[in-house]
């Protein structure tokens, strides 16, 4: 286990005996009470706050708070609830790749700096995690990542199915690059997709979904198998 998925998994725990707005406490203090760095705390924050756990607010009286609950994924539990079976997944994983050029020919559109700057913040994580060879949290912050660029467009109804599809593939799998899957090579294709959006390449974002595509089939398909 990583130290950032172990600092991810000791925040999850922190998270789970709080209620929902109740603050944790500073960053430094959770970092001293986990016994983690500050670098390790800020990647399992960041990754909790993209799955809408955790709220970072600044200032005096800031710190970590429990996030509101997520009605997009109470909304992808409750469908995993009254749909067991493969075939959800399947759906699921089908319809976010259709989804796919309308999201991306939007993001082109509406890219702003600060859009960027969340994104190129979960790359980071994700070059981290493909460094470490940790496949369950390169699979985790992979779909951060796709939902990092799904929360810049601004159709608002495709970033809703989107989003619902996502957190259907999460809560369904741990694992979407399975260990025979290069996370280095995975990760260059994280890169050149989001290289490509800010290009305003739409061929080259079409050919970089494509080869993302490629190697989550894979685990995918395995998951909704069991």
């Amino acid at each position: 286990m990583t130290r950032v998925r172990h600092a991810h998994d000791e925040l999850q725990k922190l998270i789970a005996t709080a209620e929902p707005g109740q603050r944790l406490g500073s960053k430094a203090e959770i970092a001293d009470q986990l016994g983690v760095a500050a670098g390790t705390l800020n990647q399992a924050v960041r990754l909790l706050q993209n799955r809408g756990f955790l709220d970072v607010r600044p200032g005096p009286g800031g710190g970590l708070f429990v996030a509101e609950p997520d009605p997009i994924e109470q909304m992808a539990v409750e469908a995993l609830r009254i749909y067991r079976g493969p075939g959800l997944l399947r759906d699921a994983f089908r319809v976010r790749k259709a989804l796919d050029p309308l999201v991306i020919e939007d993001v082109m559109q509406h890219l702003t700096h600060a859009g960027d700057v969340r994104v190129r913040a979960v790359l980071k994580d994700l070059h981290q995690a493909a460094l470490a060879d940790d496949h369950e949290l390169f699979s985790d912050l992979s779909l951060s990542f796709q939902l990092a660029i799904a929360d810049i467009s601004e159709h608002e109804f495709a970033r809703l199915i989107f989003r619902t599809g996502v957190e259907v593939i999460r809560h369904s799998t741990a694992m979407l690059f399975p260990e025979e899957v290069d996370l280095m090579s995975a990760y260059n294709g994280h890169v050149r997709l989001w290289q490509a959006i800010v290009d305003k390449d739409l061929d080259a974002a079409h050919d970089a979904i494509q080869g993302a595509i490629a190697r989550m089939d894979i685990a995918t398909v395995a998951a909704a198998a069991i």
